[in-house]
């Protein structure tokens, strides 16, 4: 009889899967003796996670680097993951929505959000009087649902001066950030933008959110640190 080289597992929040997910006992009780103490992941994206084993009382879990494996790839409750194991530590794995989907959006991440000068995710914002941005502006969308935490309620700026600044948000209805409010007037007056500068935000930590920003020149060559 074939060994079974596939197994599933469901988000779902009271097994704490963001921060550990335990493997199946008849899948690891047939290939325990090929396990050491890491484990390489390729998802959607292709790209390759290095995950450390964590051995409790003969269960088996995904335990440091599955965490930030979860963030990057924006699993949610209800999210079926399917895992293909190749033998020699790796698996592949594939998500599938709540609807049976499978989760494919590799296409709606821009490049500029993985680089933009940057070693760092980043996004970029050119003010503009139309969405008032010296008041208010927004983060894009795809880079709030990626790469930040929901329900985040305020993010902060360290800026040249080693000054953090805390800036309020506003939220969508799923949690995700709309756009940064109260404190960014200050922060817009306190380094002199102008309406058509364009900002890079490099994100430096995503709990609490943490950025870097730098104003781009009028070129695009060169980024000065706000």
């Amino acid at each position: 009889m074939e060994v079974p080289h596939h197994f599933f597992r469901i988000i779902t929040p009271p097994q704490n899967h963001n921060t550990r997910l335990m493997l199946p006992r008849s899948f690891v009780n047939d290939w325990r003796h090929q396990f050491g103490d890491t484990v390489q992941v390729t998802a959607y994206d292709g790209i390759i996670v290095t995950i450390r084993l964590e051995k409790d009382n003969g269960r088996i879990y995904f335990a440091d680097g599955w965490e930030q494996f979860f963030d990057h790839h924006n699993l949610q409750d209800a999210h079926v993951l399917v895992f293909e194991y190749n033998e020699n530590s790796t698996f592949n794995m594939t998500i599938f929505d709540h609807f049976g989907l499978e989760v494919t959006y590799d296409s709606d991440v821009p490049e500029e959000y993985n680089a933009s000068h940057t070693d760092n995710l980043a996004f970029e914002i050119t003010l503009t009087p139309h969405h008032n941005s010296h008041r208010e502006i927004d983060i894009p969308r795809q880079f709030s649902r990626y790469h930040l935490p929901r329900g985040v309620r305020s993010i902060q700026i360290h800026d040249s001066l080693h000054h953090d600044w805390e800036l309020a948000t506003n939220l969508r209805l799923n949690g995700l950030i709309r756009r940064i409010t109260i404190g960014w007037a200050d922060f817009f007056r306190e380094k002199v933008l102008q309406m058509g500068d364009t900002c890079v935000f490099e994100l430096l930590n995503s709990e609490p959110p943490t950025f870097i920003v730098y104003k781009k020149d009028h070129v695009g060559e060169s980024l000065t640190r706000l």
